[in-house]
């Protein structure tokens, strides 16, 4: 019975023992990994996800995939162009723009052509379409915003005006051989009146990085809403 008792209390000695040094063993292997990473670790597909979290990148930021142009391949390299892209504002207000070919200002009204007189004279004129853009030019890269608008003509002097919208969209260019740039329209309205068409557009712009040939890191993200006119010249 006595040799049972020890033998039990033996076991649990063993186990306690096996326990810590294997605690003890993870808590090591763990603070080993985050010194071992520093501004010159190279990034790996094996150590992507440790570098993600010693830079406080969240790890659905992260794309595997084939990348082409230039990458980054140091942590410190990584660190150097999220602190570039970190200086970008997150909520970027475009200011208002009218456009004309005319190079004329005006208020946005609707007071050039009479509803009345359009119905009565237009009758001989078909409805055309054309693709109006505009492109802003920010740090690094271009937003190119396109609508489709409709229009037609009134009177012997085939007066053009504005009839209605289309679909709009936006793209992006860049001439970064680093930073790859993405847009993704949130919310995007065109209307429009005889005189004007009016884009309303809000819009987020993503930037990558491509890491070590193995994939992109998200670095930054804006928020950029706008406002764009074109006037009847445009017809």
């Amino acid at each position: 019975m006595l040799k049972k008792a020890v033998s039990l209390v033996l076991v649990v000695v063993l186990l306690s023992v096996s326990t810590f040094s294997y605690v003890f063993a993870s808590e090591i292997s763990s603070n080993e990994k985050a010194i071992n990473i520093s501004s010159n670790t190279i990034i790996t597909e094996n150590n992507i996800l440790e570098v993600c979290k010693y830079l406080g990148i969240d790890a659905k930021n992260f794309k595997k995939m084939k990348v082409t142009g230039k990458n980054v391949y140091t942590v410190g390299e990584l660190e150097k162009v999220i602190s570039q892209a970190k200086t970008q504002a997150s909520i970027i207000n475009l200011p208002e723009v009218t456009l004309s070919k005319n190079n004329t200002s005006s208020s946005i009204t609707d007071s050039s052509i009479s509803k009345t007189n359009i119905l009565s004279v237009n009758t001989a004129f078909p409805t055309y379409s054309k693709m109006l853009y505009y492109t802003y030019n920010g740090d690094g890269y271009s937003l190119t915003y396109s609508i489709l608008g409709y229009y037609s003509y009134y009177g012997i002097s085939w007066t053009p005006y504005w009839t209605g919208v289309g679909a709009s969209s936006v793209s992006v260019d860049t001439d970064s051989l680093l930073i790859v740039y993405k847009v993704t329209p949130i919310n995007m309205q065109g209307t429009y009146n005889s005189d004007y068409i009016t884009l309303k557009a809000e819009v987020r712009l993503d930037m990558y990085v491509g890491v070590s040939n193995i994939g992109l890191v998200k670095i930054n993200s804006n928020t950029i809403t706008s406002t764009t006119n074109w006037d009847t010249s445009y017809i």
